[in-house]
């Protein structure tokens, strides 16, 4: 992520998690929780193979925690950002996983 966590949103970040962080051993701690990543095959912060390798770390690992249906990788053919695609699947996802969604939470098409 060096030289690219500029063009993006890093105050999300805890402090000193950068410039090394291994997300796919973060993302593989959150088991047995359910764990969703919707990622783009076009995104600027990763490439293809980085993301693939990544969803496929983080699935092998519920896999040995035998709860690899609490875990879902998917890619969509976009750069960085949300699509109604990706936000339905979320949606879905949310609802099957977490008995449905948070009072207020927007579902529908996205605002452009």
């Amino acid at each position: 992520m060096a030289g690219k966590v500029y063009r993006h949103s890093w105050m999300v970040l805890p402090s000193g998690i950068l410039p090394r962080p291994d997300i796919p051993a973060l993302a593989a701690a959150a088991r047995p929780a359910a764990f969703l990543a919707l990622m783009c095959a076009e995104d600027h912060l990763f490439t293809r193979a980085e993301a693939e390798r990544a969803a496929r770390l983080v699935r092998k690992s519920y896999a040995r925690a035998a709860v690899p249906d609490r875990c879902r990788t998917e890619s969509f053919a976009t750069s960085h950002r949300l699509t109604e695609e990706m936000l339905t699947t979320a949606t879905d996802w949310l609802r099957a996983h977490l008995g449905g969604l948070p009072p207020g939470a927007r579902t529908g098409r996205i605002e452009q």
